[in-house]
């Protein structure tokens, strides 16, 4: 997942990861001070393993935070 930070001090908290059929849903939650802090985007790039083992073969959907996006399982894993 790419996606920016609004600020250095905003950083991510945890990964939440849940499969509903041929779909899996992502939630990337951010955590941040309440201290001063300059106001510069931070880009972020974070992988995230998804468990994709004995699923059969097919076209799964990806949402992450709501961005989707689709891969195949050319064979049974």
């Amino acid at each position: 997942a790419r996606g920016n930070l609004p600020d250095p001090c905003t950083e991510i908290s945890e990964v939440l990861q849940k499969r509903e059929g041929n779909s899996f849903f992502i939630t990337i939650k951010t955590y941040r001070s309440l201290d001063p802090c300059i106001q510069i985007i931070v880009p972020f790039e974070e992988i995230i393993p998804l468990d994709v083992y004995g699923l059969p073969a097919g076209t799964y959907t990806v949402d992450v935070n709501g961005v989707q996006a689709t891969f195949d399982l050319e064979v049974d894993n």
